[in-house]
């Protein structure tokens, strides 16, 4: 298969995206959803926001949509779809906020948060089995690596890194 094609059987990925999967255990603080979470809830009317402790869902709040977002994960019976799963880094120029995860999760500058299950490509050896998955959207995100930023409000500032994005961004 040449770059960029998917045109043998498998799994292919839309570019624009980074993926990882955090040290279980870990995640601690808040997360605002800003963009979308999908499915079920779509586009946001306004945030919800997650408060985490040790990867776990505890108080999710910001009104009718955190309330439906809430109700949808508790339906599922199932303690694993309030823990975090994974974090991607969107880096698409030419994608768009538009409901659809696909595209949602490369909108430049964003980072997009996973809860529940977890594929064994992602959690090796065997994943982590939930009922079901979900993903939400932060947009113009802010991220520090190693005490270094190399965003802010979703524009790419490290040094080594800017010329890369411009790149991108210009075409």
């Amino acid at each position: 298969m040449a770059a960029g094609y998917a045109d043998v059987p498998g799994s292919h990925m839309f570019p624009g995206q980074i993926s990882w999967t955090p040290t279980f255990d870990s995640v601690n603080g808040t997360i605002v959803f800003d963009g979308s979470i999908l499915p079920d809830i779509g586009v946001l009317d306004r945030p919800v926001k997650l408060t985490v402790e040790r990867d776990k869902v505890v108080e999710i709040t910001g009104g009718h949509q955190a309330t439906a977002f809430g109700n949808w994960l508790q339906k599922w019976n199932d303690p694993q779809m309030f823990k975090m799963a994974h974090t991607c880094y969107g880096f698409n120029p030419g994608a768009m906020l538009t409901g659809q995860l696909g595209e949602d999760e490369r909108v430049w500058g964003c980072t997009q948060w996973g809860m529940g299950s977890i594929s064994k490509l992602d959690a090796p050896p065997d994943g982590v089995p939930a009922a079901s998955h979900v993903d939400g959207i932060c947009l113009n995100t802010s991220v520090f690596l190693d005490g270094r930023q190399i965003t802010d409000s979703g524009r790419v500032i490290d040094r080594d890194l800017q010329p890369l994005a411009d790149r991108l961004l210009t075409g």
